[in-house]
């Protein structure tokens, strides 16, 4: 439950960056098709080598893209993943100091108890 609303906010966090990082994926693919069929429409000319140039560049630009993309994705990992340890720790460190709290406050009963009982039993 817990760890849901972790991821849950996690993508909140990232969706917007991802989305803008897909839609200029897009962009640029749909520039790359543009380009390739203009390529193709031109065939039995001589493809130019500012075409070649554009069409490297965009992909060049689709690369650092998906880049981007998988480094937002892994900073999201990591943010949960690093809530995850926490939350491991606490529980190793609760359950421990539970039991050492508990184990404190029943050793000082049973010493106030021993002490009263010696108390009255000296009286008689």
């Amino acid at each position: 439950m817990v760890v849901d609303k972790i991821e849950q906010e996690a993508e909140k966090q990232t969706a917007q960056e991802e989305a803008a990082i897909n839609a200029q994926i897009a962009g640029f693919q749909q520039e790359l098709q543009k380009i390739v069929s203009s390529a193709k429409e031109g065939e039995d000319k001589l493809v130019e080598t500012s075409i070649l140039e554009k069409k490297k560049e965009i992909e060049g630009k689709i690369h650092d893209a998906q880049r981007k993309l998988r480094n937002v994705k892994m900073a999201r990992r990591k943010s949960i993943e690093n809530l995850g340890d926490k939350l491991r720790d606490i529980n190793t460190w609760l359950a421990p100091a539970a039991i050492l709290i508990v184990a404190v406050v029943l050793g000082i009963r049973r010493s106030m108890r021993r002490r009263h009982y010696i108390s009255h039993a000296s009286d008689s």
